[in-house]
């Protein structure tokens, strides 16, 4: 990516608003990896295998954050984000995306709805 696609993907990823994952059905941060794939594979509304694509890798990330049956938690829902949507990259993008990150939460005490052992990041 150009940095000129870096600062459109942020600047695509700052108009989504906080709770779309309540109001519109939609994680943000899930939207945000549709919109990385999106600006990597250069799609349009008129796009066609490549706008699936992008559509695919977020209705995944979807899949697995309502398979949690949880309350939000961003932390959570941004770290399986980013690991599906590196899974799903050599299957999309031009260099497969390959992460070996592991992370566990330091967040939990700012939690009311933690969900505790049954999260990824516990």
């Amino acid at each position: 990516m150009t940095f000129d696609e870096i600062k459109e993907a942020i600047r695509k990823g700052s108009t989504i608003p906080g709770g779309t994952c309540a109001f519109w059905g939609g994680c943000a941060a899930a939207l945000g990896i549709g919109i990385a794939y999106g600006v990597i594979l250069k799609t349009s509304p008129l796009s066609e295998e490549k706008r699936g694509a992008g559509q695919d890798v977020v209705s995944s990330i979807l899949k697995d954050i309502a398979a949690l049956n949880a309350p939000r938690c961003c932390q959570r829902e941004s770290y399986l984000s980013l690991v599906k949507g590196c899974e799903l990259s050599g299957r999309y993008l031009p260099h497969p995306v390959i992460t070996t990150f592991s992370y566990s939460c330091e967040q939990k005490h700012l939690n009311r709805e933690c969900i505790d052992t049954r999260c990824l990041l516990f």
